[in-house]
């Protein structure tokens, strides 16, 4: 039996070295950066839902984005760990 769930992530980042939040493969973006680190710690594809998006070089509070895991043992406090050592704090 699979186990399915959605995750939701609040986020919040400074946008200044980012083209916006929606994936561009020319251009570094937040969606790309932050789907890029969830396969790298879960090992399979993501597929982001975000509420909103923002443009270039805007930063973002409480920003909501969510995916599905099949994982039944996922940990979140591990996965908020795992992603805030990944991404860069630029």
């Amino acid at each position: 039996m699979t186990f399915a769930q959605t995750v939701r992530i609040d986020l919040a980042y400074k946008g200044t070295h980012f083209r916006g939040f929606a994936e561009n493969p020319d251009v570094r973006t937040v969606g790309g950066e932050l789907r890029s680190a969830l396969e790298q710690i879960l090992g399979g594809t993501v597929e982001l839902t975000v509420a909103g998006r923002t443009d270039a070089g805007v930063h973002a509070a409480g920003q909501v984005v969510s995916f599905r895991s099949d994982s039944s043992r996922l940990d979140c406090e591990r996965l908020v760990g795992a992603l805030n050592s990944i991404c860069s704090t630029d």
